[in-house]
């Protein structure tokens, strides 16, 4: 008999019991309205076993995000249609379950593209650790991504993305020290992937990647903080001795250090030529839609400066973000 895939870090009934009955209610939603046409595959740090949650007001919440990819294997079915029945069971089934920074993704594909999707670091992990809980497994079909061929850009803009989630989602989360501080550790642990990506190493699970950077870094502080963060992830904030405002201060240096270091080699510029203009293509096709100019480095300046300065996020930095990368959908 197989043994049950624990989805967290550290076992816990009520959080492995719902996210089998969320996964179990998604599942029965798409079979009863799309048949065996849409399949998901869950990625992220749950896929990888190494999910997160807290107690809080003697109540357990999931903090770690939902992340999947639904894929599409007969081309007439609508998008809309799709996302419609998985909001609805989204919001039908985490009502107060959830922590202040908790969120569910999710990105559309049909089943002929993915073999030739942009080789980036989602699509690396996916392949590697993706686990279906609706339909079939298509795992198999993702291509293969190494140092050698992995997208540099999608690479450095991890450090935007992370100072954003920071500031967006922080905000939301404010109101609890221990959700903040778990904010804090698990985008200070997605750091580590342009830091080992800078020394020619490609790792997947926040784990194998530390075990990495032990073994590469000579910088003892820089170990000891990203230690400390694997702590607040597997779910042992009582074992950190750095205080948040230290913790914010080693993020902030890190990610303006990685941002000043990373630089895309020019092989790989040149083979990810194509990707790069379909990418830019879209941020001047968002430009246009919502009347706005920016660059990938003036954001990142913006970011950095708005979270050191302990600023609120305005919408018009929001739609900016929403103009390079697509997102949050309420710029839109």
């Amino acid at each position: 008999m197989n043994d049950v895939f624990q989805y967290c870090f550290e076992k816990n009934d009520y959080i492995q019991k719902q996210l089998e009955g969320y996964f179990s209610l998604l599942r029965v939603a798409m079979e009863e309205n799309f048949g065996e046409s849409v399949s998901i595959l869950l990625v992220g740090s749950l896929s990888r076993g190494e999910g997160t949650w807290v107690r809080k007001s003697d109540k357990t919440y999931l903090v770690s995000d939902i992340e999947y990819f639904v894929i599409i294997e007969d081309r007439t079915l609508e998008k809309l249609a799709i996302k419609n029945i998985i909001d609805e069971v989204n919001n039908s089934f985490f009502v107060d379950k959830q922590a202040g920074s908790f969120h569910i993704d999710y990105t559309f594909m049909s089943k002929s593209e993915i073999p030739y999707l942009e080789k980036k670091l989602m699509v690396f992990e996916a392949k590697k650790f993706g686990k279906t809980i609706v339909g079939s497994d298509f795992s198999y079909l993702f291509p293969e991504v190494t140092i050698n061929n992995i997208n540099f850009f999608d690479l450095k803009d991890i450090i935007s993305h992370r100072l954003f989630s920071m500031i967006y989602y922080g905000e939301k989360c404010k109101s609890s020290e221990q959700e903040y501080i778990y904010l804090l550790a698990k985008n200070s642990l997605d750091l580590m992937t342009v830091y080992l990506a800078n020394r020619g190493i490609l790792e997947g699970g926040f784990f194998p990647r530390y075990k990495k950077l032990c073994q590469v870094c000579q910088n003892t502080n820089l170990i000891h903080y990203f230690g400390q963060c694997l702590d607040v992830k597997m779910g042992h904030p009582e074992r950190i001795s750095l205080s948040t405002k230290d913790m914010k201060n080693v993020f902030c240096t890190l990610c303006d250090e990685l941002y000043n270091e990373t630089h895309i080699p020019f092989l790989n510029y040149c083979s990810n030529f194509k990707r790069r203009l379909r990418r830019l293509a879209g941020v001047l096709k968002r430009s246009v839609k919502n009347h706005t100019i920016t660059t990938f480095k003036l954001q990142f300046l913006r970011l950095s400066k708005c979270y050191k300065e302990c600023e609120i996020m305005d919408f018009r930095m929001i739609k900016k973000h929403y103009v390079l990368y697509g997102y949050p959908e309420e710029a839109e």
